[in-house]
């Protein structure tokens, strides 16, 4: 699978010459690597961008696979800023009650910055 993961890539790298920089990393040998891009080692292979300027990454959702139509518009959605980073975090629980509960990152945006909720976060 990973082999034709890797044509797919390079396929789709073609349109993006001089736009994006494409490397492979052998996600087995490097997990933590893996890791720290916010991939588990379970779900390999994986497409990440890293954008070094802004010390962000994205990545393709696991639920697509690795075609050269999926790498080319998810280029595209990076390329032109429609993509939000990926950020390492626990999964959203699926219910909390009461006043006080886990802030992750899926809900951070969406609940911190809410105009209609008082909020205050306790990082550790």
């Amino acid at each position: 699978a990973s082999e034709v993961a890797l044509r797919n890539l390079y396929q789709a790298a073609m349109d993006f010459k001089g736009r994006i920089n494409f490397c492979t990393v052998n996600g087995i040998r490097y997990q933590s690597l893996a890791v720290k891009l916010a991939v588990s080692p379970q779900v390999l292979p994986a497409l990440v961008i890293v954008d070094v300027g802004n010390e962000t990454q994205h990545v393709l959702p696991v639920t697509q696979p690795i075609t050269e139509v999926t790498v080319s518009e998810f280029c595209t959605d990076y390329w032109n800023g429609r993509l939000l980073p990926t950020l390492r975090s626990a999964p959203a629980p699926a219910a909390q009650g009461g006043p006080v509960f886990a802030l992750v990152a899926d809900d951070f945006r969406r609940l911190v910055h809410d105009p209609q909720l008082d909020v205050v976060v306790t990082f550790r």
